[in-house]
């Protein structure tokens, strides 16, 4: 995500960057309301209208973007009184539009550089509840759908799906093969989980949810997670990391670290040659993220 203050028209332009030509846009209109449902494409800002048969009133919503693809949700409420979502993506250098309206919430989740699309479906309307959410992929002309009962935490490159729930965390192939996390068939953690990172090569981080601390860990393998902070040398002792975020398309790791009540400390962990290991470069201190040695 990038900001931007200066283009006419648009203050406070924020763009998802994890397109390669379109970007996710949105902007404040001149009474201070966010307004979501834009692409920037050659140096130009577009309004995405919603299609003529879609529920009159309704709002865009969850807007992102990958590839050359953008798109989310258009929140609605029924006649009856219901709410609604309806995913929807479209590609603005083909033109093609996808509507997908299956059950009562429906949204655009993103892609992968080999063109497969992810939308998700849930008994819930707004997505806000944790749980019930099912994945619909296009991959090669091709619909499948996966999943069903838990959440998509993320995806990667290979095609993979960080699937779970509170305290359940799988490695879930487009097939719907799932490998779990923690050692046991069901992928039982013993603690509940806040939100979760899957890199490309893998490697997964989670944070926990604040009642139970909310520290990140990284995988090690699927027997289990350790704490980040071991892994890491060169940190100030006795801080811990309060924020993080991946950047899909360069698998760098953008956050925050704090000691107590000091300063926050941003941080880029970088992927680097050796396999299973980052370094954070730059943006506070220097570190390096040991790969933990076997044998």
């Amino acid at each position: 995500m990038i900001n931007l203050n200066t283009v006419p028209g648009h203050p406070r332009l924020s763009l998802v960057t994890q397109g390669q030509r379109v970007f996710a846009a949105d902007w404040d209109r001149p009474n201070g309301v966010r307004e979501i449902g834009g692409y920037y494409l050659d140096g130009k800002i577009t309004k995405v209208q919603p299609p003529a048969d879609y529920p009159v009133g309704g709002s865009w919503n969850a807007w992102t973007s990958y590839g050359d693809w953008v798109g989310g949700d258009h929140y609605y409420r029924a006649s009856g009184g219901a709410f609604g979502s309806i995913g929807f993506a479209m590609n603005p250098i083909t033109g093609e539009k996808i509507t997908i309206q299956s059950g009562y919430g429906n949204r655009f989740l993103g892609g992968t550089q080999k063109g497969t699309l992810i939308f998700g479906v849930s008994a819930d309307s707004s997505f806000s509840d944790l749980s019930g959410v099912g994945l619909l992929v296009r991959k090669g002309g091709q619909w499948r759908g996966i999943g069903g009962d838990l959440t998509l935490f993320d995806f990667n490159e290979k095609e993979r799906f960080l699937y779970g729930d509170r305290d359940q965390l799988f490695l879930m192939n487009i097939d719907g093969s799932r490998v779990p996390f923690g050692g046991n068939p069901f992928g039982s953690l013993g603690f509940e989980i806040q939100s979760g990172h899957l890199m490309d090569n893998d490697n997964v981080i989670i944070r926990k949810s604040d009642l139970d601390g909310g520290e990140y860990l990284i995988s090690e393998g699927t027997a289990g997670f350790v704490p980040l902070n071991s892994r890491v040398s060169g940190l100030p002792s006795g801080g811990r990391f309060e924020y993080m975020t991946v950047d899909r398309a360069t698998q760098s790791i953008y956050g925050l670290y704090r000691v107590g009540n000091g300063p926050f400390q941003s941080f880029r962990l970088d992927p680097v040659p050796e396999p299973g290991t980052l370094a954070a470069l730059g943006l506070g201190f220097a570190a390096m993220l040991r790969r933990r040695r076997k044998g």
